[in-house]
Parts: structure tokens; C-alpha cells; sequence
């Protein structure tokens, strides 16, 4: 089973790091869940360890429970977005 649920980011603060309420699947140790980004994001930015992630830049569930997965708002009003 998996769950992808919506990303709530504030607007002041402009950073949040992706959790395992946003993005999860189960089934086997988070090491070995991996995602493959296929489309960038349109209001922001998703980093990966400070560094920008571009198209087919990949992350694992483990790096999600670190933290280190990270979406940065580049608007300035209330937008939606995806990835």
C-alpha cells in the first residue's frame, strides 16, 4: 500500500521537508523504497541533501525519514503544486 497526500508549506517559511505523511509505501524497509522524479515541480523546488533535484533524480523512503528531502516554495501567494 502506499500514500501520497498533500504537502502543506507555509508561506513564511517556504521550506518543508517531505514526511512520511506525504509520501510512503510499504511492504519492505525504506532503504529499498525508491522514487524517481518525472515531472519538476511549478511553484518551487524539490532538494535532495541541499542540492537541486532535476527530472529522473531519484531518492529513497530512507532519505525521506531523515529529512533530507526537501520542497522550497518559490511563489508568493498560495499555489498548488506537484511532482
Amino acid at each position: 500500500p502506499a500514500s501520497n497526500n498533500p504537502l502543506n508549506v507555509e508561506l513564511s517559511k517556504k521550506v518543508k521537508a517531505l514526511t512520511l505523511n506525504e509520501l510512503q509505501f510499504t511492504g519492505t524497509a525504506n532503504k529499498n523504497i525508491t522514487y524517481t522524479i518525472t515531472k519538476l515541480p511549478q511553484n518551487g523546488f524539490i532538494v535532495i541533501n541541499s542540492l537541486p533535484a532535476n527530472v529522473n533524480a531519484s531518492f529513497t523512503q530512507e532519505q525521506i525519514t531523515r529529512g533530507v528531502v526537501k520542497y522550497l516554495f518559490a511563489g508568493t501567494t498560495a499555489a498548488t503544486d506537484s511532482f
